[in-house]
């Protein structure tokens, strides 16, 4: 019997016992067979919680293999630049594709945001550096204090 049809019968049983008939050997028996299914349950949400544990160390594991799996593509891709660049090679046609070396566009680097011009901050819930401002303006020449542009390039593998 399945615990809902136990239950069903324990309190149609105890129904009849407040009716003054004798049943309390059936209900007994029907408790006992209630407490199995109860042990057989619990049995089975401790296996569910144990393979639930052993998932989330699983899912720890593969985090932990996909992190050095990306930080072994970027050292080979850094590997592969840094070769080319030696080389003086800008372009590398191959059977698999075309490997080259572009230069970036220059970002802004702040080195100290409370010397940058306040024209070149927005305003919003936190104070943060117009970036995009300040790199034309290094473009064009201008001094500002507290920041410079730097160079960089990156790998394309298509």
């Amino acid at each position: 019997m399945k615990l809902y049809e136990l239950t069903n019968d324990l309190m149609e049983l105890e129904q009849l016992l407040e009716e003054g008939e004798e049943v309390e050997e059936i209900m007994a028996i029907i408790m006992e067979q209630i407490a199995t299914k109860g042990d057989g349950i619990m049995s089975l949400v401790r296996n569910i919680e144990s393979d639930v544990e052993s998932l989330k160390n699983e899912v720890k594991r593969l985090e932990g293999m996909i992190e050095s799996r990306e930080k072994k593509a970027e050292r080979l891709r850094s590997y592969l630049m840094t070769c080319m660049l030696q080389a003086n090679i800008k372009s590398l046609p191959t059977v698999k594709g075309t490997i080259s070396v572009r230069n970036n566009q220059p970002k802004v680097v702040i080195e100290d945001e409370s010397k940058i011009p306040e024209g070149f901050k927005t305003v919003k819930e936190v104070t943060s550096v117009n970036k995009k401002e300040l790199r034309e303006s290094l473009k064009n020449g201008q001094r500002i204090e507290g920041c410079h542009l730097e160079s960089s390039q990156s790998l394309i593998i298509k």
